[in-house]
């Protein structure tokens, strides 16, 4: 058994650049499994998540700075007057990645997904949303890229799964229904060690995480 892993990146002119990132995303994962040897980082919270999203950054060559304080403009237009206002805050932005060329802001979203849910898409489609629109009141009136992105750890109930090989086979499908959605990016790992993984509170299969991301227009 292998672990299970890859990425699509649907829009190369917008994420393109990403292809480093995410092998690094997958590696973090998979070594984090292995020192620990019974443990993810994706089983956690976003900023979890976010860490290891960071330190696969620093891992190809980039730089990165989670959780710093940064204006934020909420930029909304008045139906009645056709006027626009901006509202400004200080508030948090979740990621800052750079290198010699480029630099990016990302506003991540975090959402356990059933993977025996008929509402799948839907959920991770909102969640990504969610994420895209922070970035977007993140960057404001800046030039610099904004990215949102959604960390999707999944479950299955065990006892309505079945079988190991019933669990590959809905791993599979729900991989392929996630490349079909609205993104600029899909990326999966479910690692060897821990994909048959059941945890022993809501006896659920634990077995992987999918991570969605959107450049925000």
């Amino acid at each position: 058994m292998e672990t299970i892993a890859n990425y699509l990146i649907k829009n190369k002119k917008n994420l393109g650049h990403w292809d480093s990132l995410l092998e690094e995303w997958i590696l973090s994962i998979e070594r984090f499994s292995r020192i620990t040897d019974g443990d993810v980082p994706y089983w956690y919270n976003e900023r979890a998540n976010v860490g290891v999203l960071a330190a696969a950054a620093w891992r190809c060559g980039r730089i990165a700075l989670e959780e710093f304080q940064y204006e934020k403009i909420d930029v909304s237009a008045n139906e009645e007057t056709d006027e626009t206002s901006q509202e400004k805050w200080m508030g948090r932005c979740d990621l800052w990645i750079s290198d010699d060329r480029s630099e990016e802001i990302i506003e991540a979203k975090f959402k356990w997904l059933n993977l025996l849910s008929e509402k799948i898409d839907a959920i991770s489609t909102d969640c990504l949303s969610a994420a895209v629109r922070n970035a977007y009141d993140t960057r404001g009136n800046d030039e610099i890229r904004a990215i949102g992105v959604a960390f999707l750890p999944v479950y299955a109930k065990a006892d309505k799964v079945g079988n190991v090989e019933s669990l590959e086979n809905i791993i599979a499908k729900n991989i392929i229904g996630t490349q079909k959605l609205s993104t600029d990016l899909v990326a999966w790992c479910f690692p060897k060690r821990l994909r048959n993984h059941i945890g022993e509170r809501y006896n659920n299969y634990l077995p992987g995480v999918i991570m969605l991301a959107k450049v925000a227009k």
